[in-house]
């Protein structure tokens, strides 16, 4: 993966950590961000790159693992 910049787009954060949780994409996603690349996304894109993300929640927020690039 030679990408300089990588985006994900909003929807649901919960659908993009069932989606790249665990896989080679997201351990090249990582890699690439630790070696320079951008990374971004907008709404759920943002939110799934913290080490703990929001999920949800009314009067308190629920959490999930997210993509842990981000303290």
């Amino acid at each position: 993966l030679d990408a300089t910049g990588i985006w994900f787009s909003g929807g649901d954060q919960s659908k993009l950590t069932k989606a790249y949780a665990g896989t080679k994409v997201l351990e090249a996603i990582r890699k690439r961000y630790a070696d320079g690349a951008a990374v971004g996304g907008t709404s759920a894109g943002a939110a799934v790159m913290s080490d703990v993300m929001i999920t949800g929640g009314t009067d308190e927020a629920t959490t999930a693992e997210g993509f842990g690039m981000l303290p």
